[in-house]
């Protein structure tokens, strides 16, 4: 562990996330303390080496801290929370996004030999995050994985091979399930919230959502609601709001995150935010800039 922390520490020399050359992969360094807040966090595997974390999505809690990490198979509309985060013990990570060639190739490859496995309905909804604690052999594979950044030649040359290895670990584990029920089986409600991630500034409309997904109105709802723990309505408003707030927090004026996320009227904005929130989106943007940019 101490070597990849020292990996980790060397290509995130500040805060923020920095992208490394190797397909969707990057290393990240969190130095100020953020209270729990909205994000949407994409389809990702967030590897924690130092400090702790913690997401919220509904009524679950989800903390990750060094030794760890949480595989999310589709985007989704969190809380997160870093409270312990500063300067003298930065929360360090790596994070890889699953919506990557590399991932679906691989998927791609193993349907052939290894049969889909299904998650199980006792492990909450379908398309939740997973907590994994590593193993020996995650470990091992994470460590040469990251060694190539310092050397461009061997990255090229072995970077596919070894990223494909700790992914598969990570399908053969206990977050393998989710992910073969999304990315590798083109899980129609995994695509119906691509698109609606993709469309939020525009109408979205609950029965064109359940025809896209090729399911009647009843059945989209429970599906979605089985899958997600939220109602389609539900879903879609939370990742709305979500996504502003984010948005918000980067330094984006009021008026043009609601309209990026698909408000015209600034002032059921302003209701369903604070209803959301607990305060009007202009206490909170005074309170996101006293806080700072977060990682």
């Amino acid at each position: 562990m101490e070597d990849i922390r020292r990996l980790v520490e060397t290509h995130a020399p500040s805060h923020g996330l920095f992208p490394t050359a190797l397909d969707g992969v990057s290393v990240y360094r969190k130095t100020t303390p953020n209270p729990r807040q909205p994000a949407v966090m994409p389809p990702l595997l967030n590897i924690v080496v130092q400090g702790t974390k913690w997401a919220h999505l509904d009524a679950t809690t989800y903390r990750y801290g060094a030794g760890t990490y949480i595989c999310a198979p589709t985007t989704l509309p969190i809380e997160s929370e870093a409270p312990q985060a500063s300067e003298e013990q930065p929360i360090l990570g790596v994070q890889i996004l699953l919506n990557t060639r590399a991932v679906t190739e691989l998927l791609v490859d193993l349907a052939e030999h290894t049969p889909p496995r299904r998650p199980s309905p006792a492990n909450g909804p379908e398309l939740a995050p997973t907590v994994v604690e590593w193993d020996d052999t995650f470990t091992s594979a994470l460590q040469l994985l990251l060694v190539l950044l310092d050397d461009d030649a061997r990255r090229r040359a072995l970077g596919p091979g070894r990223l494909r290895e700790l992914l598969y670990l990570v399908l053969a584990g206990p977050a393998g399930s989710s992910l073969w029920h999304t990315i590798g089986r083109s899980h129609d409600l995994n695509h119906t919230i691509g698109f609606i991630r993709d469309h939020l500034d525009q109408p979205l409309s609950i029965d064109d959502l359940a025809q896209r997904a090729g399911m009647s109105r009843p059945v989209f709802d429970r599906r979605f609601r089985r899958a997600t723990s939220y109602a389609p309505l539900q879903f879609i408003k939370a990742l709305r709001l979500n996504a502003a707030a984010t948005l918000i927090t980067r330094g984006s004026d009021i008026t043009t995150a609601a309209n990026d996320v698909g408000y015209a009227s600034p002032a059921q904005f302003s209701r369903d935010f604070k209803r959301h929130y607990g305060q009007p989106p202009k206490q909170w943007s005074r309170t996101a800039a006293a806080i700072g940019p977060t990682a």
